[in-house]
C-alpha cells in the first residue's frame, strides 16, 4: 500500500503536545501493520517549516528555525519525498480545470496531482473534507469515527 501523508499529519506526528498527536500516532501504527510505503509531497516540506515557525496566535507551533528543521528531519527519516516534476504541474492544471479548483484549494489539488503521477490512491489527512471532490482517491482521517 502506498499512502501520502498530508502536512497536518506530519505536524501532529512531531508535536507531542497537540490534541491530535495520539490519534495520528494510532492511525499511523495501524497503517504500518500493512506493507506500507509512506510518501509526502515536497510541498509538505515548505508547509511544515512555515507552520512550525509561525506563532501560535497564528495557528503555528512557535518553534525556532532549529526546532523546525529538527522536526522536519525526524519526519523525513520515515517517508519518501516526491519532488515536483513537469508531469505534476501538467496534472495539476488538468485537475484545476476538471474540478473547478480555485484559491487555497489549489494546494490540495497539487497533492492530488502528485498522488496521480506517483500512482498513490490513499491520503492520510485531518482535513478529509478538502479531498471529498476527488473520487479517485481514498481519504483516511485519523479523527473520524468511521
Amino acid at each position: 500500500m502506498r499512502v501520502l501523508f498530508d502536512t497536518n499529519i506530519l505536524l501532529r506526528m512531531v508535536d507531542a503536545t497537540h490534541a491530535h498527536h495520539l490519534a495520528v500516532g494510532l492511525a499511523i501504527s495501524e497503517l504500518r501493520k500493512q506493507e506500507l510505503d509512506v510518501y509526502i509531497s515536497s510541498q509538505s516540506l515548505y508547509e511544515f517549516l512555515a507552520v512550525a515557525t509561525r506563532l501560535p496566535a497564528n495557528q503555528g507551533l512557535g518553534w525556532t528555525q532549529s526546532q523546525a528543521v529538527a522536526g522536519l528531519n525526524q519526519v523525513r527519516s520515515s517517508v519518501i519525498v516526491l519532488f515536483d516534476t513537469p508531469l505534476i504541474a501538467n496534472r495539476l492544471t488538468e485537475i484545476v480545470l476538471a474540478y473547478s479548483v480555485v484559491g487555497k484549494s489549489v494546494h490540495d489539488a497539487r497533492l492530488v496531482a502528485t498522488m496521480d503521477v506517483a500512482k498513490i490512491n490513499t491520503i492520510l489527512t485531518i482535513n478529509a473534507k478538502d479531498f471529498r471532490r476527488y473520487h479517485n482517491i481514498t481519504v483516511i482521517d485519523p479523527l473520524s469515527n468511521s
